[in-house]
């Protein structure tokens, strides 16, 4: 159904004269051979005018301009069946019949820019009873002014330069499009990779680990009385790390192992004499077995937080 927009194009077209983007024809006939070969001439004609969009409009004197409307019914999936079965390359275009002074008007929109446009296979048709003619599919039709003409070498030469760089120009754009999504794809698969690993991780070791150690601390400390904290401590400090020890060298390996706990034992060494100069310098030689506990899981919390980042990089970097 013809919209607001194409009659102002319709009033627009029928203001202008003919020329190499614009052609009015009282009718055509599809059904005839020579009918037919009229017609792809000129769809194929103004194909190749260097200037989009082009138009064939129907119903209208090309001398005069007196509108006569469509004489035949004709209907867009009929002319894209014609114009696709002979012409090479695939022309791109639309028909709309618009109602205009109670008459209704074809109008044939050409958007197609790969020029040169011919034909596929020769077509012949007959004129007259005894007489044959025929568009060579090495014909290239154009227009010159109002007129239909075959272009000369220099035109085709000039058709095909334009076409060639068209299409290299989008085989760029769609290798660089290419380009741009793999890009994307990859950084997706990296974030995704990211989140499934902080969000996938296996932590029962470490929970069983917790709550085994967290279970033996509470269960020596009933035994033992708080005044044995001290030693409690020792005792637990020299157990975690033969555990968390075997657990870093089943799970990532000997050397690895190595490396993570000797950066721990440093970390550990630097902040013991750290709160010793404490207890010494600035709390005195009184200081109570409750501020060695605290100083002392002090250095177990950022031993652990060390060992985690270390070990969550090596998990990450494998």
């Amino acid at each position: 159904m013809a919209t607001e927009s194409d009659i102002e194009l319709l009033k627009h077209l029928l203001k202008n004269d003919e020329g190499f983007h614009l052609d009015f024809k009282e009718r055509i006939d599809i059904d005839s051979k020579p009918g037919k070969a009229e017609f792809l001439k000129d769809v194929m004609a103004l194909a190749n005018s260097p200037t989009k969009p082009s138009f064939l409009v129907l119903g209208v004197k090309d001398k005069t301009k007196e509108l006569l409307g469509l004489q035949e019914k004709l209907t867009e999936e009929t002319l894209q069946n014609i114009v696709r079965s002979y012409c090479t390359p695939p022309i791109a275009f639309s028909f709309k019949v618009i109602p205009h002074n109670n008459i209704n008007i074809g109008v044939l929109t050409i958007n197609s820019i790969r020029r040169p446009y011919r034909l596929k296979t020769e077509f012949r048709y007959p004129i007259g009873k005894k007489k044959q003619n025929a568009i060579s599919e090495k014909d290239v039709f154009i227009r010159h002014g109002s007129t239909i003409d075959k272009a000369d070498p220099e035109e085709i030469m000039e058709m095909e330069r334009e076409r060639h760089s068209i299409d290299t120009e989008g085989l760029e754009n769609i290798a660089l499009e290419i380009s741009d999504i793999r890009s994307s794809i990859s950084n997706l698969s990296w974030y995704f990779e990211k989140i499934e690993y902080y969000l996938g991780r296996d932590r029962s070791i470490e929970y069983s680990f917790i709550g085994i150690v967290s279970g033996i601390s509470i269960s020596l400390l009933g035994v033992t009385g708080w005044q044995y904290m001290l030693l409690t401590a020792s005792a637990l400090s020299i157990m975690i790390g033969i555990i968390s020890s075997a657990i870093k060298l089943v799970r990532f390996g000997l050397l690895r192992s190595i490396a993570v706990g000797t950066i721990v034992g440093i970390g550990y060494t630097i902040f013991s004499i750290l709160d010793n100069i404490i207890l010494i310098y600035v709390l005195g030689n009184e200081s109570t077995t409750i501020m060695l506990s605290l100083l002392g899981g002090m250095k177990g919390i950022i031993g652990g937080l060390v060992a985690e980042l270390l070990i969550g990089r090596g998990e990450m970097a494998s």
